[in-house]
């Protein structure tokens, strides 16, 4: 299963999406993933169980999602519901479930997975931003003719750190629904991913990270037009200065041709 966002994909859809970004969950049944697709990718393991679920069938869904780890060291969660269970890791998730109930499930276990990959895209763009933002702080305070040439890169850095904002905004209002009353499995599956994985508090913790981003850009950015202003200060004080000599000059030509001198 993938998200993509071309309009004219011709795969079976699944779900659409307008926010953060506009796209579609669609089921790649060929396999036709590339490698550039796998932080769009949610690779699903359906299986149909009966009322006495056998307990190979739940040894067998862990060994697909952690193959060959201890049971102490698995990072995968494990979800029961209503006579179902899900075993869910970013991308890969196995469904046991009643046949009637798998689609439910899926379709709730693929909307999840997407807000989850959009928060987990923005918590791996700042991680590895973080020395960036360590190498531009002194130009906060001190900015110089060394500092302007970077002025390009600071201003690409200051608009990733809003379209990441930007983002974050779209994805609150979703991740923020009340509750559906009455339940529903769909929901219960959502609401407990949502708890298990700690979703609001990591959005809290990056809304935090970003305002330590946009503070530093932001005073980057006045310092930079600080500096802009007294260059365009200094050459402007230069060229009255040249023209008051120049007229100066003139008017002793002027005299002195008067003069006879």
């Amino acid at each position: 299963m993938l998200f993509v966002s071309e309009p004219g994909d011709a795969r079976p859809k699944l779900l659409d999406f307008k926010e953060p970004r506009a796209c579609r969950a669609v089921v790649d049944v060929g396999g036709t993933a590339s490698v550039a697709d796998a932080a769009n990718e949610l690779t699903l393991l359906l299986v149909p169980t009966a009322d006495h679920e056998s307990p190979d069938l739940m040894a067998a869904a862990w060994n697909w999602l952690e193959p060959e780890v201890a049971p102490e060291f698995r990072q995968g969660l494990l979800i029961t519901l209503q006579g179902t269970r899900v075993v869910w890791l970013p991308g890969k998730a196995a469904i046991l479930a009643p046949a009637n109930r798998i689609e439910v499930l899926r379709l709730a276990l693929v909307e999840f997975a997407f807000y989850d990959a959009e928060i987990r895209a923005v918590e791996q763009a700042l991680s590895q931003a973080w020395p960036e933002l360590e190498a531009d702080t002194p130009l906060a305070f001190h900015y110089d003719d060394r500092a302007a040439a970077k002025r390009d890169a600071l201003a690409e850095r200051f608009q990733r750190v809003v379209v990441m904002r930007s983002k974050l905004a779209r994805i609150q209002p979703v991740v923020h629904r009340p509750p559906v009353h009455p339940p529903t499995l769909a929901s219960q599956l959502g609401e407990r991913l949502r708890e298990r994985t700690r979703l609001l508090e990591r959005l809290e913790f990056l809304g935090g990270q970003l305002e330590v981003f946009e503070r530093v850009y932001e005073m980057c950015s006045q310092r930079a037009s600080d500096y802009t202003l007294t260059q365009e200060s200094k050459v402007l004080e230069w060229v009255i200065i040249l023209l008051l000599a120049t007229e100066t000059i003139v008017l002793l030509i002027g005299l002195m041709a008067n003069q006879g001198i």
